[in-house]
């Protein structure tokens, strides 16, 4: 068997742990950095309202989006219908 002393039993104690946490603080972070290079193009899903002027979301991408403000019906650069 092998030998060990008081302290070596305690730096294997502390560093195992610290090994660990780091590796996968390491795993996390390359995956951070992976899904930070996916791009989202808000400006096709962002709507003005020309009633009420209300900037918006809308994820859907349907031709008439709905005002969630004035609930007026717009289409995608201009004006609908009233509602």
């Amino acid at each position: 068997m092998f030998e060990v002393t008081i302290s070596q039993a305690i730096m294997i104690y502390t560093s195992l742990p610290l090994a660990v946490l780091f590796i996968l603080w390491f795993v996390f972070k390359i995956r951070a950095d992976k899904n930070d290079n996916i791009k989202i193009d808000l400006k096709s899903y962002l709507h003005d309202c020309t009633y009420c002027g209300h900037s918006f979301l809308d994820v859907k991408k349907s031709k008439i989006v709905k005002c969630p403000m004035c609930k007026n019906l717009l289409k995608r650069g201009g004006i609908m219908a009233h509602g």
